[in-house]
């Protein structure tokens, strides 16, 4: 046959190609974030420290949801600086571990552009306090339009 030495030199820029590109591809796959994530993985840390953060449980433990009370402001800039990122908004609500409704978000937020992520935790007093009236905090999480 004549011409041998073409056909093997074209196998190898073939072979050579396939091989750049598998790399390309493999490390481009590597490198692609996804912006998917789950947004209950933002608000169990911060329940988490609000859990043992001794003065914000007190500011829990005092506050009285019947009352029409805001939330206090403590754990509100608490839970703001915990939540970074600026498309995130969220709504924290107090309230009675007993009464099944008392948590619910009255409204669904209208700039919601995907589901409403919710997490809650119970907060009760230390063993030295002699009344027992834990309360219940839930923060509700979402990205906005």
């Amino acid at each position: 046959m004549v011409n041998k030495r073409g056909w093997i030199r074209i196998v190898e820029a073939s072979i050579a190609i396939l091989i750049i590109a598998s790399s390309v591809f493999i490390i481009y796959r590597g490198v692609v974030v996804n912006k998917e994530f789950d947004l209950t993985q933002i608000i169990t840390p911060i329940l988490e420290e609000i859990g043992k953060n001794i003065t914000l449980r007190e500011k829990i433990l005092s506050y009285q949801p019947s009352s029409g009370e805001e939330i206090p402001p403590e754990i509100r800039d608490f839970v703001s600086a915990r939540i970074k990122k600026p498309y995130l908004n969220y709504t924290i609500k107090i309230c009675d571990p007993n009464f099944l409704n008392g948590c619910a978000l009255e409204n669904y937020p209208e700039n919601a552009r995907s589901g409403v992520y919710a997490d809650e935790r119970i907060i009760s007093g230390t063993v030295t306090q002699k009344q027992f009236s834990p309360k219940k905090i839930k923060i509700f999480l979402w990205e906005m339009n």
